[in-house]
């Protein structure tokens, strides 16, 4: 898969995310600005690299921009839902576009550190009696 194709898939999944939350509005639990604000960074941030891709950046060259999403979507679902979130579908694009753009074993490390994430969150939104 190319960088072009990736991070416009990326793109059009940041969208989709702000359109499913302004349309279910019950969704972020904790604090609806802070993450329109947040999710609204992350469109930005996916227009950059979708920006820096048409110029073969080479920063899409490496595997940081994947665990940089994994990043997005645990924090993203720490302020909405927390494990009841939408967002944890979200860990499956960087699972499965680590695996296709760098192989197996950066797909199988992005895939724990998505898991490990998801753990802390659901840890996080207990102890905050946000369950």
């Amino acid at each position: 898969m190319g960088d072009r194709v990736t991070t416009a898939v990326r793109l059009a999944l940041a969208l989709s995310m702000l359109l499913i939350t302004a349309v279910d509005p019950s969704d972020p639990a904790y604090s609806v600005h802070l993450t329109y604000g947040v999710l609204g960074l992350y469109v930005l941030y996916s227009g950059i690299l979708c920006a820096l891709a048409r110029r073969e950046s080479p920063f899409l060259s490496s595997p940081t921009v994947y665990w940089l999403d994994v990043t997005w979507y645990a924090g993203l679902m720490l302020l909405s839902g927390g494990t009841n979130s939408t967002f944890f579908y979200c860990f499956f694009f960087a699972i499965l576009a680590a695996s296709f753009h760098w192989g197996c074993s950066v797909g199988r490390r992005v895939a724990l550190a998505s898991a490990i994430l998801f753990t802390l969150v659901g840890f996080a939104t207990v102890l905050a009696g946000r369950y």
